[in-house]
């Protein structure tokens, strides 16, 4: 089982745009979502996450603070559990001032990939500007209520993703060795995940260790690309992860990410899994969720990704956003 405790989460941003692909996360997840300007009286109801536009890049210093903490008198008053300021990729509109203004309500953890030379007192930085590649250091500050959360796309999800109270099992298996694939498995270390090789002493206890505990695992096949027969090697160490996997999938939740689409066409028929039915857009390009449409696996989550597909944060999306999906029902 899984579970997930909505907040209400409020996010202010200096321009529209900004605002509104901070808020579009939460809408893809099905989240209640309105957007406003900052003149909009009242406060929402039965919305869980509203975006305020301050429309404050072109606006002098002073009134730019100003318009932050109007902002976030005027978020805590509708309730809000989490705030997001929002800051420009391009560091335009004197971010770090708005910071600063912020600072006087709420303590800043700043998500940024370099460190401000003025950086307000009490401030924490997390210096990364990917938010999906500082999931865990996220999470280490996650907490409700006097925190503004500052940084740009993705740490939304991110911040969603912290906030589920028991995670589902989860598991990827990586067929394809292109050369981003490796980044990617490094983030997912980088999230928690166990990294299993299938020559290794102990693999099916290790893995039953980890499913157990809700620990994301990968699954590296390493086949022998280059060598005579690499096909036959390649697929019998597919089937061998089906044959691993399989009783920690059956008549239960979990989460599955194939990478590679021979390897997701070799797992799944050595699964018994002859159709998918589509259940929600792509992650990211290329990798749509999916159910199998086979009794025994329908409560679980299945992911197929091109290989070659996706930067350094690719598995660590999927994985946050397949949780998710759950988490939410």
């Amino acid at each position: 089982m899984t579970g997930f405790s909505r907040y209400r989460i409020g996010v202010l941003g200096d321009d529209l745009t900004g605002v509104n692909a901070v808020v579009t996360e939460a809408a893809e997840l099905g989240m209640r979502c309105i957007v406003t300007d900052a003149k909009e009286d009242g406060v929402p109801e039965r919305v869980d996450v509203w975006g305020i536009d301050l429309a404050s890049r072109d606006s002098g210093s002073k009134q730019s603070q100003a318009l932050v903490r109007a902002g976030i008198g005027r978020m805590r008053d509708w309730g809000a559990d989490h705030l997001l300021l929002k800051i420009d990729s391009r560091g335009r509109g004197d971010p770090m001032a708005l910071v600063a203004a912020a600072a006087t309500e709420a303590r800043p953890v700043i998500v940024s990939g370099a460190a401000p030379s003025n950086l307000p007192h009490g401030a924490v930085l997390i210096e990364e500007a990917n938010p999906y590649l500082a999931a865990s250091q996220i999470a280490s500050c996650y907490s409700t209520g006097q925190t503004l959360w500052v940084g740009g796309v993705g740490l939304m999800t991110v911040l969603l993703w912290a906030s589920i109270t028991d995670r589902m099992p989860l598991g990827a298996v990586v067929g394809s060795y292109q050369p981003n694939i490796a980044p990617q498995v490094e983030a997912m270390r980088g999230l928690g995940a166990l990294v299993l090789q299938l020559n290794e002493h102990r693999l099916a206890a290790r893995l039953g260790s980890a499913w157990s505990a809700c620990r994301p695992v990968v699954i590296e096949t390493m086949p022998a690309a280059t060598s005579p027969g690499a096909t036959a090697d390649a697929d019998a160490a597919f089937r061998q992860c089906a044959a691993l996997l399989a009783p920690h999938l059956m008549d239960r939740a979990f989460g599955l990410i194939l990478t590679g689409g021979h390897t997701a066409n070799v797992v799944l028929r050595a699964l018994d899994v002859r159709r998918l039915d589509l259940v929600g857009r792509s992650v990211i390009d290329g990798a749509p969720l999916l159910r199998a449409a086979l009794p025994a696996l329908s409560k679980g989550l299945i992911v197929t990704k091109p290989g070659h597909f996706g930067g350094p944060d690719a598995l660590v999306r999927i994985a946050m956003h397949v949780q998710l999906r759950a988490a939410m029902g």
